[in-house]
């Protein structure tokens, strides 16, 4: 698996996951079908085979299943990460606000030193 994947990708990827229909996940990501698919073949080429074509339809392969668990919480770290980021640099201006953003955010997840067994 390469070191990082941008998380446009994985998101797109969980947005198919959810919706397995290219035109409606595209209309939920307010882009075209085609713009979609380019991010799903160019993750699926960095990657491997994530979702099988059916019809009008997709559906998830056995290792598509694992990677988008993965790419939901990788989403999740990230989303929580910009939380605590913006409540920092809020910090600087306004205090209070900080406390409360902070308060309200989710915790982080705890990180895992490279190369330790899972």
């Amino acid at each position: 698996m390469p070191k990082s994947i941008a998380i446009g990708l994985k998101r797109a990827a969980i947005i198919l996951a959810e919706k397995l229909d290219y035109a409606r996940a595209a209309e939920k990501m307010n882009i075209t079908s085609a713009e979609l698919r380019k991010r799903i073949s160019a993750l699926e080429a960095l990657l491997c085979r994530i979702f099988k074509p059916r019809q009008k339809k997709v559906e998830l392969t056995e290792e598509g299943q694992f990677l988008i668990k993965v790419f939901r919480e990788a989403a999740q770290a990230a989303s929580s990460k910009t939380a605590h980021r913006t409540a920092y640099e809020q910090a600087n201006t306004r205090p209070a606000k900080a406390a409360r953003a902070l308060r309200a955010a989710p915790p982080m997840p705890a990180t895992k030193r490279e190369g330790a067994c899972p």
